[in-house]
């Protein structure tokens, strides 16, 4: 009798769920308004490309840009590196050729994903200078994955990096992305 009980119920449940459920309705209407929202978002990061955008400092190699990264990072104590790109690099450059290639920045408000993209450099500036320390170090070992084509940018994700400081190896897997554009080179992502 207890299971005819919970059965009727049930389905009397499973016909309230309508599509004309007010619920529902005030879910819909918010994700249309999100999704008008993120497409105005989207042109007007396109509308920020830089024609002829450009990377500075002008590093030829993916592996010179990381190994220029790693040596200013431990010179320099701030996060302001010249070696990482630059918030006028990312509005620029970075963001209007990676916007609706699936990354986080398709569906994130672009003040919040700023405030994300610089607490993760935060999270991976400080491990890595936990690493490596102020001790010389060396590249032991670094290879990548296939590169990705960002209308006409490149992101070169390392696949692995290994270096050697004071004695040990160190797996660092906190740099996320170099990027390349027009023949330049440039750590982009950090993360942890």
């Amino acid at each position: 009798m207890k299971t005819r009980h919970y059965i009727i119920v049930a389905i009397l449940s499973l016909n309230q769920c309508d599509s004309k459920n007010p619920f529902r309705e005030e879910i819909d209407l918010k994700n249309r308004e999100q999704t008008v929202q993120m497409e105005l978002q989207r042109k007007k990061i396109l509308e920020m490309k830089q024609v002829g955008c450009k990377l500075s400092p002008h590093i030829i190699s993916k592996e010179d840009a990381i190994q220029n990264f790693l040596i200013e990072l431990q010179k320099t104590p701030t996060a302001n590196l010249k070696t990482l790109t630059s918030n006028d690099e990312d509005l620029g450059c970075i963001f209007p050729h990676t916007v609706g290639f699936g990354t986080a920045l398709d569906f994130t408000p672009i003040l919040e994903y700023q405030n994300l993209m610089q607490q993760r450099r935060e999270m991976g500036l400080r491990t890595i200078r936990e690493k490596i320390q102020n001790h010389p170090f060396k590249i032991k070992a670094l290879s990548w994955e296939k590169p990705r084509n960002y209308n006409g940018i490149y992101g070169h994700k390392p696949s692995s990096l290994v270096i050697s400081s004071n004695g040990k190896n160190h797996y660092l897997s906190e740099i996320k992305m170099v990027f390349e554009v027009n023949g330049t080179f440039k750590v982009g992502v950090l993360g942890n």
